[in-house]
């Protein structure tokens, strides 16, 4: 089900919450093998590898996918990814989907996310908060999630381009975010307070208000 941009006003979301954070691994010619879907609390609710359509494994160079066996696709892929975002899709509507590099995970979908309540891209909100300015673009550069978790000191369990991992990072530099774009707003370098009861209540406002 899907709701228009005027029915989604009325909708009693929590901004800080209701965010899912996504993660596609694919093929360089973009075929889906993996995906990982994780709540705000950390919830894992979707972690699947794909099957790929039959034709994907009558291609030459096609004997690894981030880690992916043919073997492993073909044994483990319980669903196609037409089955998956049938379900994907299903599950956004009163959620915010947050992905890295938004653009690149809307390719995916036939609706380009419009099921989602709305969505976020954490790669440009990371640029807006990092300030590599290019001069020659007149925008700040984006950085990879490595990058941003080197950055923050996030620490890695598992490996990158693996859609769990990814995934999981995802979360742990969004939830950091928050709370360093929150402390640049206050012009606060070293806060004492509770950011996160803060924000508990700051959501729970914007849902009565």
């Amino acid at each position: 089900m899907q709701f228009t941009k005027s029915q989604k006003n009325y909708i009693p979301i929590n901004r800080i919450q209701n965010r899912l954070y996504l993660d596609i691994e694919s093929t360089i010619d973009k075929t889906p093998v993996e995906v990982t879907l994780i709540k705000y609390s950390g919830e894992v609710i979707c972690d699947q590898i794909i099957k790929p359509h039959d034709e994907f494994f009558n291609k030459l160079n096609q004997k690894a996918h981030v880690g992916l066996t043919d073997n492993i696709l073909l044994n483990s892929g319980k669903l196609n990814w037409f089955e998956m975002e049938r379900i994907l899709s299903n599950l956004f509507p009163s959620y915010i989907v947050v992905a890295w590099n938004l653009e690149f995970e809307k390719d995916f979908f036939s609706d380009r996310l419009d099921s989602a309540f709305s969505t976020n891209c954490e790669m440009k909100r990371f640029a807006d908060y990092y300030q590599d300015y290019n001069p020659f673009y007149e925008d700040y550069n984006w950085k990879s999630l490595k990058f941003a978790a080197e950055h923050f000191g996030i620490e890695v369990n598992g490996s990158y381009h693996r859609s769990h991992t990814d995934a999981e990072l995802l979360r742990q530099i969004s939830i950091r975010l928050d709370k360093e774009l929150f402390h640049q707003r206050l012009g606060m370098k070293n806060p004492t307070y509770d950011f996160n009861k803060l924000i508990k209540v700051s959501s729970e406002n914007k849902i009565n208000g």
